[in-house]
């Protein structure tokens, strides 16, 4: 119950992908929550962008902490932990400092919220880029 394992999605120097179904199994067999920096998988992975852990059909109970940045495939910037309400509530109550000093001006929540839409919408660019790859 306090063990935690952190990967990223997708390792940026060569392109490779963990093993998140292993790693996510092993992690359960020993009572341990796994967070992923999903960084360079948002965008890229999964059938609607929506990163490593859509793409291999995982889900929050699988990986509870989910982090990545907006400065990607988003081409914006700042950065989210996606998670319980239980955890986002604790994130709030006790790490203060780090929200409440780092909020997205509107343009670019707005920016953002646009590339959300394009990622969602035009699979055309997943395709285009894995046919790159």
């Amino acid at each position: 119950g306090n063990t935690l394992v952190v990967t990223d999605g997708v390792f940026s120097m060569d392109g490779d992908l963990a093993d998140l179904p292993a790693i996510c199994a092993t992690a359960k067999q020993r009572g341990a929550w796994v967070m992923v920096d999903d960084a360079h998988g948002f965008g890229p992975l999964g059938a609607t962008g929506g990163g490593i852990v859509e793409h291999f059909g995982l889900g929050m109970d699988d990986v509870p902490v989910l982090v990545g940045t907006l400065g990607k495939a988003f081409g914006t910037a700042g950065a989210f932990v996606a998670g319980s309400e239980a955890l986002i509530e604790t994130l709030i109550q006790f790490a203060r400092p780090y929200i409440y000093t780092t909020s997205q001006p509107p343009a670019v929540a707005c920016a953002t919220l646009k590339s959300l839409d394009l990622l969602r919408s035009e699979g055309w660019r997943r395709e285009h880029l894995n046919r790159l790859v």
